[in-house]
C-alpha cells in the first residue's frame, strides 16, 4: 500500500501531494501511522536545501507522533497500536564504538529521519524499533511532540496546530517566524 505524503520537488518548493512505495519492512523496523508531526526550522532548512544535502522529492517531518501499525520480526518492546514518537534519528548500526556508548548520533551509519529518506509529513513513516519511543497515554499527542522539541532545544515554544491539508501555510508560518518556532500538523 502506498504512503501518502507531502513532498517538496525542488529547493524552496511548495509541498505537494506525493505517494511512494516504502519497500519491504526490515526485521527491526516499525511502521508508524502518523497522527501528529512537528515542523521546525530544520524541516524548512531541508525543504530549502540550506545545508546543501537535501534530495528531492523531499518529505520532511522529523518530530513524529503516531501509533505502531506494523512491526518487523525482531522488534522488541513495541506492539501494534502503541503510541510512539520518532525524532531526528531513526536508526544506526547499533554495534560500533559510538552506538555501544549511547552516542548513536556519531555513528557513521546513523540514519536521520528526513535525510536521504522520507519523513513524517505522511500517512506513515518507518524507523528502527529502538528509535520509536513510547508516549504515555496521559500525554496529549500535540503536547508530546512539543515537550520533546522543547526539551531537546531548551526553549519554551508555543504550539500552533494546522490540519495536514494546510501544510504549506504551516511551513510558511515557521519560515517567517510567526509560529514561535513550532507548528504541529494534525493528520
Amino acid at each position: 500500500m502506498p504512503v501518502r505524503a507531502y513532498a517538496a520537488k525542488s529547493a524552496k518548493g511548495k509541498l505537494e501531494p506525493f505517494e511512494y512505495e516504502p519497500g519491504p519492512r526490515g526485521p527491526e523496523d516499525v511502521e508508524v501511522r502518523v497522527t501528529h508531526c512537528g515542523i521546525c526550522h530544520s524541516d524548512v532548512a531541508m525543504i530549502d536545501n540550506d545545508w546543501g544535502w537535501s534530495r528531492y522529492p523531499l518529505v520532511p517531518g522529523h518530530e513524529v507522533i503516531g501509533t505502531v501499525a506494523a512491526v518487523g520480526s525482531q522488534v522488541k518492546y513495541l506492539a501494534v497500536g502503541q503510541r510512539v514518537g520518532i525524532g531526528w534519528s531513526s536508526g544506526s548500526c547499533g554495534h560500533c564504538e559510538w552506538c555501544t556508548r549511547g552516542k548513536e548520533m556519531l555513528c557513521a551509519e546513523e540514519k536521520a529521519t528526513i535525510v536521504g529518506r522520507h519523513g513524517g509529513f505522511a500517512s506513515s513513516v518507518r524507523s528502527k524499533w529502538n528509535y520509536a519511543l513510547p508516549i504515555p497515554d496521559a500525554l496529549d499527542s500535540a503536547a508530546a511532540d512539543m515537550l520533546a522539541f522543547s526539551a531537546r532545544h531548551g526553549i519554551k515554544a508555543m504550539i500552533e496546530s494546522f490540519p495536514m491539508t494546510e501544510i504549506n501555510k504551516a511551513v510558511d508560518h515557521v519560515r517567517a517566524g510567526k509560529a514561535r518556532f513550532r507548528a504541529v500538523l494534525v493528520a
